[in-house]
Parts: C-alpha cells; sequence; structure tokens
C-alpha cells in the first residue's frame, strides 16, 4: 500500500501534470477522483479548504498546486523527494 495519494479529476490539466510527474518519477501512488462538479467529500475540504485539485498527500504531507510562474509546486516537490527521478527536461 502506497502512502501517497494523489486527489485529482481527470479533467484537470494541473492534476494531469502531477500524475505524469509521479509516473516518471516511477512512484506509487493512489489516485482518489474528486467530483468537481457535484458535493465535494468532507475529508477533501480539511485537505484543501478551497477545494481545487490537484493535492498530494506525500510521506505525511499534504501539498497543494500553487503556481509561480516557472514551476509547479507539485511537481518540484516529486522531484526534489524522489532522487530516482529523471525528468526528460
Amino acid at each position: 500500500m502506497s502512502s501517497t495519494t494523489l486527489y485529482t479529476h481527470k479533467m484537470c490539466p494541473y492534476a494531469q501534470r502531477a500524475w505524469i510527474g509521479l509516473n516518471l518519477a516511477q512512484n506509487e501512488f493512489n489516485m482518489d477522483e474528486i467530483d468537481l462538479y457535484g458535493r465535494k467529500p468532507s475529508y477533501f475540504k480539511k485537505l484543501n479548504p478551497k477545494e481545487q485539485v490537484p493535492v498530494l498527500q506525500m510521506d505525511g504531507k499534504v501539498i497543494t498546486e500553487r503556481w509561480n510562474k516557472d514551476y509547479s509546486y507539485i511537481l518540484t516537490f516529486i522531484l526534489i523527494s524522489n532522487q530516482k527521478c529523471s525528468f526528460p527536461f
């Protein structure tokens, strides 16, 4: 059982980037699909009060997406926390 969970929605491009990053890093992870158009689970609001995806729960940390003009916070966290990762960029 993986200790990494990606809270996602398949139509969200930011969540898709996080999913790609986890796969490139060869991390084992669980995915929890969040319905963005209906009632969100109560546990999700505790993870991210803004109720936005993606949210990455990894090694006891909860990381929500924040964008700088140059990088994705979740992708940067995946890269830093996985030394065996070889991103193609």
